[in-house]
């Protein structure tokens, strides 16, 4: 009898991370043609397991295959990331936006304009998250977390 491989989508996935590093949980959703609810059905699964890695920049998530890199450059920028706040954040972005020569008296409510649809962006994510741990009232627990990272 010949040998027979399965390969499922969970497979592409791993080959997909091992080929590109860290990707962005939409560009690899887009690449593999795979719905972003289901590939983070599965990424729950691969990050409690250890397999992969995530995280976030800003309210971005990265996913990265969780294998052991011991060389100083890459201990470097995980020690950076690690470090990465909203602060970070705000700080580049308001940086970024003088540069662009936008008046200061603009720039905050366009922080918290931007800042406001990147969270919103998580919250489908959020409330099932909240849900499964079966907390009370998860709407009003995400209006809360919200309103605390707009008024930072």
């Amino acid at each position: 009898m010949a040998d027979v491989h399965v390969k499922t989508g969970v497979d592409d996935l791993i080959n997909y991370l091992r080929t590109k590093g860290k990707v962005s949980l939409k560009e690899a959703s887009e690449q593999l043609k795979i719905p972003e609810t289901t590939l983070q059905l599965w990424l729950d699964f691969l990050v409690e397991e250890r397999i992969v890695g995530m995280e976030y920049k800003f309210t971005k998530p990265f996913i990265f295959l969780n294998e052991e890199d011991t060389t100083d450059a890459s201990n470097a920028e995980k020690d950076k990331v690690g470090k990465a706040t909203i602060d970070t954040f705000k700080e580049e972005f308001f940086s970024n936006a003088k540069q662009k020569e936008i008046p200061e008296s603009k720039i905050l409510s366009l922080w918290q304009n931007h800042l406001s649809k990147e969270i919103d962006k998580q919250k489908e994510f959020f409330l099932l998250e909240a849900n499964k741990r079966a907390i009370e009232n998860p709407e009003r627990v995400f209006g809360l977390y919200k309103r605390r990272l707009i008024e930072m």
